[in-house]
């Protein structure tokens, strides 16, 4: 599945209000987010992280969030 079917539920959130366990949608295409991360929360230098894989076949880890995102909160 197409991480953009993802999107639709839950509630949007934005960076500043987000919380670890939020969806992170980025990489977006013109038919939308090509990648879903899980939000983690803040280093203590307030750096936001996700956790994800970047592709199939590679191990999840831990990364600094990077571009543009839309965030939201699957309730």
């Amino acid at each position: 599945a197409r991480s953009g079917a993802l999107r639709p539920g839950g509630l949007a959130v934005d960076l500043a209000h987000a919380r670890p366990g939020d969806l992170v949608f980025s990489n977006f295409s013109r038919r939308g987010p090509e990648h879903v991360q899980i939000f983690a929360g803040r280093t203590e230098g307030g750096v936001p992280m996700v956790i994800e894989a970047q592709q199939r076949g590679v191990p999840v880890k831990f990364s600094p969030l990077s571009g543009p995102a839309v965030f939201r909160r699957i309730v």
